[in-house]
């Protein structure tokens, strides 16, 4: 938690050793993730600069394993996504997705090539001077894309370990372990 972003547990997530002290352990087939209600504090606006942190803890490769959200942007006729960050195993690489409040998609991918049972500090943000969307992953080669169409506040919450359609839908479980999650209203720097 910091502040009053108090993430909820749904359905037992569970504790592991981590990367920096303790991690949450998800297992998809129980459905576990957590939640923290919308706020202004999780939500960007018409064309929001944010960047976003984890280090992810792969167990198994699922279709699509979500590593947080706040809805699902990807989704085609999906308006009320913001953003998502999650792994795909069809290209076997991190993927940041982000959703403009006209419906314009933006999605960018980091190198493939993520280690099962191994850690992996990702980093993904946008960049609204450059008009870029970015993924890193282990500090290596940058993935981006251009991008100019912003992106956008809805009421859903956000989601740790999975991804929602609507508030009821939720779907796409981690089966792994998730650490030191951040989120900053800015562009880090490249020291940061």
């Amino acid at each position: 938690s910091i502040g009053s972003n108090t993430l909820s547990d749904v359905n037992t997530v569970t504790g592991a050793a981590g990367r920096i002290d303790s991690a949450c352990l998800f297992t998809a087939a129980n459905s576990e993730f957590l939640r923290a209600a919308d706020n202004a504090d999780l939500s960007l606006g018409a064309d929001t600069a944010f960047t976003f942190s984890a280090w992810v803890y792969l167990a198994s490769t699922a279709l699509i394993s979500v590593i947080l959200s706040k809805g699902s942007p990807q989704d085609v006729g999906n308006a009320a996504g913001e953003y998502s960050l999650d792994h795909r195993s069809a290209t076997d690489a991190f993927r940041l997705a982000v959703k403009s409040a006209g419906g314009t998609e933006g999605t960018v991918e980091s190198p493939s090539g993520v280690t099962l049972n191994a850690w992996h500090h990702v980093v993904c943000w946008h960049d609204p001077t450059a008009d870029t969307i970015n993924v890193q992953m282990d500090g290596g080669t940058i993935g981006s894309t251009a991008y100019s169409a912003g992106t956008q506040d809805t009421g859903l919450s956000f989601l740790v370990g999975a991804r929602s359609n609507a508030e009821t839908a939720v779907e796409r479980f981690m089966d792994g372990r998730i650490d030191e999650v951040g989120f900053w209203k800015r562009v880090l720097t490249a020291s940061e």
